[in-house]
């Protein structure tokens, strides 16, 4: 068909020039095939190659399976593996690095637990005083409050935290092992409050307490159970007059 059209080509111009276009896309089809034919001869076919990328395409996909969508996930979960395994191995040397740290944050928490300690003491003098002006509005004005500090210590244990030369009990909230100590008369010494003071007198304790925290907290209900317990006359109407003053910043239900 080329030839036919080249040996028609001298009749007009448009002819000549698509029989060139005709001779040029042959040539290049003639090149692309040589190549082609090149490229297919350098190819080899090897089964057992091909078979061995199939098994592994198989067991990745049973990976997939298992422990991730993903060859990432797979890659982590293996590292995570890896990481188990070596703990497990050198577990002697892990176990040594977890001691160390161990002591290093039983040193910080033992600092922390007494600045805690020191920050109690010095509010409990603060609240003690809070307290007795309250009650002698609520007519216990002989009544003696503080609070006494404990610290138990634990001297059988090799980890505890060591404060003051102590090793002590330490618990989330503290060290501290804390009482509230009253004395209802001048001279009385003072003893635990829930050991000494009649039902009145604790009714009227608490009712001092919460007034006293419910201005220094955020506090939206506050509940009195039988605050008027064992009282009558003017310290009764102390009681309801302090009831409502508390009543004026949050919630009161008695």
């Amino acid at each position: 068909a080329s030839a036919q059209l080249e040996d028609i080509s001298d009749i007009n111009e448009p002819l000549q020039k698509l029989s060139e276009s005709v001779s040029s896309s042959y040539y290049l089809l003639e090149d692309a095939t040589f190549q082609m034919r090149n490229l297919l001869d350098d190819l080899e076919y090897d089964p057992e190659r091909l078979n061995f990328i199939e098994t592994r395409l198989n067991e990745i996909k049973q990976l997939k399976r298992k422990y991730g969508a993903t060859v990432e996930d797979i890659l982590e979960y293996g590292s995570k593996i890896e990481e188990e395994i070596d703990q497990i191995e050198n577990r002697d040397s892990h176990l040594e690095a977890l001691k160390k740290e161990l002591e290093s944050v039983g040193k910080d928490v033992a600092v922390e637990a007494a600045n805690l300690s020191k920050i109690r003491k010095a509010w409990a003098k603060k609240l003690a005083e809070a307290i007795h002006q309250e009650l002698k509005s609520l007519y216990m004005g002989k009544s003696t409050f503080d609070t006494e500090f404990l610290v138990k210590t634990d001297p059988s244990a090799s980890e505890a935290p060591v404060v003051n030369g102590q090793p002590v009990q330490l618990t989330q909230k503290g060290i501290d092992l804390v009482k509230f100590l009253i004395s209802t008369n001048t001279g009385e010494p003072l003893k635990p409050l829930s050991k000494v003071a009649s039902g009145g007198e604790l009714s009227r304790v608490m009712l001092a307490m919460k007034s006293i925290f419910s201005s220094q907290q955020d506090v939206t209900s506050i509940i009195f159970d039988e605050v008027d317990t064992g009282v009558s006359g003017r310290v009764a109407q102390a009681i309801a007059e302090k009831i409502h003053k508390v009543s004026t910043g949050s919630q009161v239900l008695c």
